[in-house]
């Protein structure tokens, strides 16, 4: 499954919209439709568990979980400003207790700073709308991880990914290609001596239409990470189907998503903007 950003909820999607500008944003949805369903499977197409979004107006003010159609956790979304507040509850013998609390820093439509308090700080940078690079901290460990990203005109070229500690530093980067101006695959380096030396590792995407059909990755071991996505008639994503498959033993995993007509800012709270530049499907 696909990265979230620190702002995430149990639920397991991988989110990214656009934003208008507003001081709380609330951008319209995705072709005119918001989010209100996530719906985990498990392994044999079962419902694991189910997120449901709740909005005031055209933003969101809960997220609520429920495993076997029970509650046993949410998340209440609060604002002012360019702040929004999300906090955590678990239900424990009846009775529900703050687990955790984030925040989600807006400035001009875009996400540039995600927080967990007492544990992580994220920040991202951008020229203008466009993404160049992004920032991971922790409160109470040395290790950092810092993301690069370079452009040949609006198109990702290369993603240099640098993990830092007192230490020691290790740099990885990701090679993009395009074919029919869309991502074709995507190469994995990793330096070694103040080289980039290419790995076996390799990300291929396939399309039906102008949509992404599946993403693969694969390297020479026999690991091989393949999900693919169907869409409604609107355009907007239903399902993500995923199968890991190594040397023949398979673990499956799958994600559905309910929409309803509207506009709504989940995505830009909780969101990694880096998915935007990597053309990953998305429920926004």
């Amino acid at each position: 499954m696909k990265k979230l950003s620190v702002l995430m909820f149990a639920i397991a999607v991988v989110l990214f919209a656009s934003c208008k500008r507003d001081e709380n944003p609330s951008p319209e949805g995705a072709n005119g439709y918001r989010i209100t369903e996530v719906i985990n499977l498990d392994s044999i197409g079962g419902v694991s568990n189910v997120g449901k979004v709740e909005y005031d107006g055209n933003k969101v003010s809960k997220i609520l979980f429920y495993e076997d159609d029970e509650m046993n956790s949410k998340k209440e979304f609060s604002y002012e400003g360019n702040e929004v507040t999300v906090e955590s509850y678990e239900k424990k013998k009846g009775e529900w207790l703050k687990v955790s609390e984030e925040k989600a820093i807006i400035e001009n439509g875009l996400l540039v700073k995600s927080i967990i308090i007492g544990d992580m700080i994220h920040t991202y940078e951008y020229d203008g709308k466009k993404l160049v690079s992004q920032e991971r901290t922790y409160v109470y460990s040395d290790f950092r991880e810092r993301y690069e990203y370079k452009y040949s005109g609006d198109k990702l070229v290369e993603v240099l990914d640098s993990v830092i500690t007192f230490a020691d530093t290790s740099i990885s980067k990701e090679v993009i290609t395009y074919g029919e101006d869309r991502i074709e695959k995507i190469e994995y380096y990793v330096e070694e001596a103040g080289e980039f030396k290419k790995t076996d590792w390799v990300k291929l995407y396939t399309y039906s239409g102008d949509k992404v059909s599946s993403i693969e990755k694969k390297n020479d071991s026999g690991l091989i990470d393949f999900t693919a996505y169907k869409y409604d008639f609107e355009g907007n994503l239903i399902e993500e189907e995923n199968v890991i498959d190594f040397a023949g033993e398979e673990t499956k995993s799958g994600t559905k998503y309910k929409y309803e007509k509207g506009s709504g800012n989940l995505g830009t709270i909780v969101a990694d903007p880096a998915e935007k530049v990597r053309k990953l499907p998305s429920p926004f």
